[in-house]
């Protein structure tokens, strides 16, 4: 006999997938994976009346989040849990490009360079911006070293982070440093100069092999880069500074994440983490770059192309809990650039039009690109509203949304059946499949 369940309804973040003749359901907000009979497929999509479950049974699939109160607003309990967060002081992260200016001229980067330099006043300015933040009570501060190409001002990062770290010292709050460079300048005199700056990680890009990282990423004179750049890369572990390598992919290089991996396997360096980012179309790339680069439409190619195991190896522990996307959605989050101006999004560094403040002319401001932000609500944005996999990734990247007027989806929800497969089912569950997204 099935049991009163009018105070249940099936959750907003249900999906479902058929392998043959079994049906597997999954909540996305829970991360939960469930293997159902027909009728409670029929149930959960609304085909059949939930009276014909039974009291253990419907305790079994709340708990698994499939079922939810009938009172609770699931979108709303994600906004508030998204609010929270983007004005939480558990943390701040600080991107501080002390120059635009860069030695390399890759064809893909968004950046316009310049040669202007953080001067005295700006460096000031910055230590008050902390002073103000640790005053805020946040709690904890990651600082970010950006540009341009951070390693041609190695006295600005010293000098700037050695007076940051008092301040943090003096107040008991916790700070850690990292930078992201392209590895040309890191001789052994700027790694020890990282050490002793306490910038113990460190992002270096590698675009494939010898042959097409060069032709992807070359000094502004066209000369090569790659043997400089690996040869750099094992001078960080000797003096503790952990390495990060990410592959830049375009259409031409569809298969560089794999050789880059081979190839630094290769040469005895192990970094922390190897990881693929796809370049995508942006506004300023000429015809030729456009080409080459990813329009929103193709992005399930790229996940479904040679990264692919990258994307599926770590299963649900892949798929954090996002409570605020990144920096840019966090209100005590900011990126610094070598005149003072504050943006949300590293990607508009360099561009003052699309800063929200100043921290050296308090008068000028910018209130929509903060509002942009930190008033963003992805849950009325039209490819989000209705989105069963909206609790993986909130939204996604604003800076894209903004940018292009549609989302660039997150891997997790193009490959979120191939993850579970790969992790969580057993052999005899594979067969053929068809996937479902509710409501």
């Amino acid at each position: 006999m099935g049991v009163d369940v009018a105070g249940y309804k099936p959750s907003a973040f249900n999906v479902f997938t058929r392998r043959g003749e079994r049906i597997f359901a999954s909540n996305t907000l829970l991360r939960s994976l469930v293997e159902l009979e027909e009728r409670h497929y029929l149930i959960l999509t609304g085909s059949a009346p939930l009276s014909g479950l039974s009291e253990e049974e419907r305790s079994a699939l709340a708990e698994e989040g499939l079922l939810v109160p009938e009172r609770l607003d699931e979108v709303a309990l994600l906004r508030m849990s998204c609010n929270r967060g983007r004005f939480s002081t558990e943390f701040a992260e600080l991107a501080i490009a002390p120059t635009m200016a860069c030695n390399f001229a890759c064809p893909y980067c968004f950046e316009t360079p310049t040669s202007a330099r953080m001067d005295e006043a700006v460096q000031d300015a910055v230590v008050g911006h902390v002073q103000a933040l640790l005053d805020a009570q946040v709690r904890s501060l990651h600082i970010s070293w950006y540009g341009g190409e951070p390693l041609l001002c190695p006295d600005i990062v010293e000098t700037l982070s050695a007076r940051i770290a008092r301040l943090c010292v003096e107040r008991e709050v916790p700070l850690t440093l990292s930078m992201t460079t392209n590895g040309y300048l890191l001789n052994e005199e700027r790694v020890a100069m990282l050490r002793r700056s306490g910038i113990n990680e460190v992002q270096v890009t590698l675009d494939g092999g010898k042959e097409e990282h060069d032709r992807h990423r070359f000094l502004r004179d066209g000369g090569p880069t790659f043997d400089v750049i690996v040869h750099n890369m094992t001078l960080l572990a000797p003096q503790g500074i952990r390495l990060h390598v990410r592959v830049n992919i375009d259409k031409s290089n569809p298969s560089a994440f794999v050789r880059v991996k081979t190839l630094l396997n290769q040469a005895g360096i192990e970094p922390r983490s190897v990881y693929p980012a796809l370049i995508e179309q942006t506004r300023n790339q000429g015809e030729e770059q456009l080409s080459l680069c990813y329009g929103h439409e193709e992005i399930g190619d790229f996940y479904q192309g040679d990264v692919r195991a990258y994307q599926i190896q770590d299963g649900f522990d892949g798929m954090r809990f996002v409570a605020c996307n990144c920096g840019a959605e966090h209100a005590f989050s900011a990126v610094i650039d070598p005149e003072g101006y504050l943006y949300r999004c590293w990607n508009d560094v360099g561009r003052p039009e699309r800063a929200y403040a100043s921290l050296v002319d308090e008068a000028w401001e910018n209130p929509a690109e903060l509002v942009a932000y930190l008033g963003r609500d992805p849950f009325t944005e039209q490819e989000c509203s209705a989105c069963p996999y909206i609790p993986l990734c909130l939204g996604g990247c604003l800076w894209e949304y903004l940018d292009k007027g549609s989302h660039s989806c997150a891997s997790e929800k193009t490959l979120y059946w191939d993850i579970l497969e790969e992790n969580y089912l057993t052999e005899e569950d594979e067969g053929g499949d068809e996937h479902e997204d509710h409501p």
